[in-house]
């Protein structure tokens, strides 16, 4: 793997988070913190959830009729969003460069 930035193979993955088992790699020459390759689909499914939850029971709270409306699961639009910017961050962040694998020629 190469970073996309600088172009180095100084590319480590990082430990798994409390948030997620597969928080990506970082370049140790550049710094740059990348995402894994194959998990674009899982954070973009995971952000359209996100928002949708959030959203959800935002507008439930805004759009009540009677004042019997339970704030107490305001917690999950809370985790929702929560949940949703993190995805967003990490479908910002770049994948690494596959290294192209060279054949020997004898």
């Amino acid at each position: 793997m190469e970073c996309p930035k600088c172009e180095s193979s100084q590319v480590v993955r990082l430990p798994p988070s409390q948030i997620s088992p597969h928080p990506g790699y970082r370049c140790t020459d550049c710094g740059l913190k990348m995402r894994e390759s194959g998990m674009l689909f899982v954070y973009i499914i995971v952000l359209v959830i996100g928002l949708a939850v959030g959203g959800l029971f935002v507008s439930m709270a805004i759009a009540r009729e009677n004042d019997n409306f339970p704030y107490r699961g305001l917690w999950l639009a809370g985790a929702g969003l929560v949940v949703a910017g993190y995805s967003a961050m990490q479908i910002a962040r770049p994948a690494p460069l596959s290294k192209p694998k060279l054949d020997k020629e004898e």
